[in-house]
């Protein structure tokens, strides 16, 4: 799962720089955030090792567990 992480990560940031090139805007400016709904805390790690360091969830109890899981 970790190398699939990675990958889907990397494409994501590669089409996020190119519409920030298309509208002349700064890819080092947005703030891509790996939403957790669904997953557990191994796909979180995968997201975290990926590079990903910013991570949202919509439900507190489920980020309460998230937070527990992860360093």
């Amino acid at each position: 799962m970790p190398t699939t992480v990675a990958a889907n990560l990397a494409r994501v940031r590669e089409r996020v720089a190119e519409a920030c090139h298309r509208c002349g805007r700064d890819p080092h400016g947005v703030t891509l955030v790996g939403v957790t709904k669904y997953v557990g805390p191994d796909a979180a790690r995968a997201l975290l090792a990926a590079g990903c360091t910013d991570l949202a969830e919509s439900r507190p109890q489920r980020l309460w567990e998230m937070a527990a899981a992860l360093p």
